[in-house]
């Protein structure tokens, strides 16, 4: 038999595949064993495995079978250069999919380890540095809240989340729609909602958090956060801690695990004048 003959089961594991996909290729005329020998068992050539090859990769970005089956017998450049364009844009898409679940997973995790730290300590005021966040901040103004829908969170929530969707589709913008709130410190009245997002992108609703020294607070088992509010701020009175900016508001439990309110985690935080921190 010719040295470069394989069997199917050999064939199957050089293309890191099983007998039955190779089965079901053979029995559609996708891929037909190149040799059969006098004992009845089928031979595959070892070019064969870019045919494969050509298969899978096509395969995996969506291609239906009749039409890679198509492109591979025709053999026409301009049909094999179309299907691959067409590739791309599904493989490009597959990698900001790809992003975004990592974005998710990465943001989670980080999440729910700050909001398990130093579990003992709910409404300590403490001090850490906390690295830049890029954020998507919407004034409060744009959700186009009716005075009705106020008086109903699932409404509420409803209608950020529409807004969300609309300007991340509209930007390409890769969230896990985590929310936060932005508040004015003498004011305490919410000027913005945010999420964070995995870079810097160019919208106007974009805003940098600065990386820096924070002090922070975080309450656990209740979706009323304004006792961590009222710590927070009657804790900077007291000591007379200069701070800059806004307070920012977040859920650290996430979507995952925050139905139950128990497992609610919320940290406050607003960053420290530079040269004051240290006198904390």
């Amino acid at each position: 038999m010719h040295k470069n003959y394989l069997s199917s089961g050999e064939f199957a594991k050089l293309c890191d595949t099983s007998k039955e996909t190779l089965r079901h290729y053979k029995d559609i005329e996708l891929l037909i064993p190149e040799h059969i020998g006098e004992n009845g068992y089928q031979y595959y050539e070892a070019e064969q495995f870019y045919d494969y090859y050509a298969i899978n990769m096509f395969k995996k970005t969506g291609t239906p079978l009749t039409q890679i089956k198509a492109c591979i017998a025709h053999q026409k450049i301009p049909a094999i250069l179309s299907t691959l364009k067409e590739q791309q844009i599904a493989l490009a898409e597959e990698k900001r999919k790809i992003e975004q679940m990592q974005f998710v997973v990465k943001n989670s995790i980080r999440n729910m380890s700050a909001g398990l730290a130093n579990e003992n300590d709910d409404l300590k005021p403490q001090i850490d540095f906390f690295d830049k966040e890029h954020l998507l901040a919407v004034p409060r103004h744009e959700f186009f809240i009716s005075q009705e829908d106020q008086k109903d969170e699932d409404r509420i929530l409803i209608a950020v989340l529409r807004k969300y969707k609309e300007i991340c589709d509209q930007y390409h913008v890769h969230t896990d729609y985590q929310l936060g709130a932005i508040s004015q410190l003498q004011s305490k009245n919410i000027t913005h909602i945010y999420t964070k997002v995995n870079r810097n992108y160019k919208n106007p609703y974009y805003v940098e958090k600065p990386a820096g020294k924070y002090l922070y607070i975080i309450q656990r088992g209740s979706w009323d956060s304004s006792i961590a509010y009222q710590a927070l701020i009657q804790y900077i009175q007291q000591h007379a801690i200069k701070t800059i900016g806004e307070i920012y508001a977040y859920d650290l439990a996430g979507f995952m695990i925050n139905g139950i309110e128990s497992n609610c985690m919320t940290r406050i935080s607003v960053r420290l004048n530079y040269h004051h921190f240290h006198d904390v």
